[in-house]
């Protein structure tokens, strides 16, 4: 008796929907920031980055004002595939004490339109000051520029995990994971390389 090819075609999809789900990726067992590569997750370790002072301002022959770039180095960003990414995004397996995750890309615009092209990538610009960290006066100074956020949304993957997805997709380039622990900010950032 012959069978149908409906009936044939339903069991190849089923057998294959069976073979992708029985070869999802392992969740880690460690909290962390994590990014699928090969079909498994890897580490996006935090990083704090560098500060380089710049563009002092100078009250009575003293240093009070002056500009910090953070610096990350471009080989400490994780690299992920950019369809990938769009798709999946960041997985979190979410201590927790965590919260408020975010996704950022770092500055491009005015000053910093060659950063993702610099050996370094600055993920802000900020003002520091001379005694005690005080400010004297922030005229004069080149502007404060943070990174820029990136909507995202999020999937419940496992008990404490979670996935983290751009709600639409993301260009090439550099990107920062931030979160707060006990709902303070903290230092550092967990990067990424969209390519």
């Amino acid at each position: 008796m012959k069978r149908s090819t409906r009936f044939d075609s339903t069991l190849v999809l089923l057998a294959i929907s069976f073979l992708l789900l029985g070869c999802d990726a392992k969740l880690p067992d460690f909290d962390g920031i994590y990014v699928l590569q090969n079909n498994q997750y890897i580490d996006v370790p935090r990083i704090k980055g560098e500060l380089f002072k710049y563009n002092f301002r100078n009250r009575g022959g003293i240093a009070t004002d002056f500009n910090v770039k953070e610096l990350i180095n471009r080989d400490k960003f994780r690299k992920i595939d950019q369809a990938q990414f769009n798709q999946k995004g960041f997985l979190v397996v979410q201590n927790k004490e965590w919260s408020e995750f975010k996704l950022l890309r770092v500055p491009t615009d005015g000053d910093l339109k060659d950063n993702e092209k610099s050996d370094v990538i600055a993920t802000s610009i900020g003002f520091g000051g001379g005694m005690m960290g005080m400010i004297y006066s922030d005229q004069g100074l080149q502007k404060k520029v943070d990174p820029v956020e990136i909507p995202i949304k999020q999937a419940k993957k496992g008990e404490n995990a979670f996935i983290y997805a751009p709600t639409t997709p993301v260009e090439k380039g550099y990107y920062l994971v931030d979160f707060k622990v006990n709902g303070q900010p903290q230092t550092g950032w967990n990067p990424i390389l969209v390519n």
